[in-house]
């Protein structure tokens, strides 16, 4: 944990000073920002990847609050990100890591760091996916099928 300084605070509207560096996971693969333990909002500016002594164990964001949902709470995305923290989710990812012997299911790869579930097909009803339809992924493979670049 650690403190920001006050013009880090004014740029998020955050009166708190307790906060982590946290991986967030973007359209863009990830970054690395500074996250408020409190209120759960970014905090500053981004990270560079050749600043972080060990990325692999920089926790992930947490999405619980930190997001604005005025005039949004019908966003699919938002639904998804809270559904992603639900135990609903984690019961079908875990199911879907125990098959996959807690490795990466792309093709020739081995890894077995920053696993995630990717889902081959969205269902209509949020929990309602086999686990057939998740592949266990690292997370170079996760990004890749995100984009598109990989099935």
């Amino acid at each position: 944990m650690e403190s920001r300084g006050a013009a880090s605070r004014e740029r998020t509207g955050c009166a708190h000073t307790e906060t982590e560096l946290r991986r967030r996971r973007t359209m863009n693969g990830s970054s690395f920002n500074y996250q408020c333990l409190e209120c759960l909002r970014a905090v500053g500016h981004s990270v560079r990847l050749s600043k972080i002594e060990h990325p692999a164990r920089v926790p992930r964001w947490d999405y619980r609050r930190s997001w604005n949902t005025t005039g949004r709470k019908n966003s699919k995305r938002l639904q998804y990100e809270a559904y992603l923290n639900s135990a609903a989710w984690k019961k079908i990812k875990k199911a879907a890591m125990e098959r996959a012997g807690y490795r990466c299911e792309a093709p020739g790869c081995l890894g077995d760091l920053n696993l995630d579930g990717h889902h081959l097909r969205y269902p209509e009803i949020l929990g309602t996916e086999p686990v057939s339809d998740v592949q266990i992924l690292c997370e170079d493979h996760h990004a890749a099928a995100t984009e598109g670049r990989f099935a």
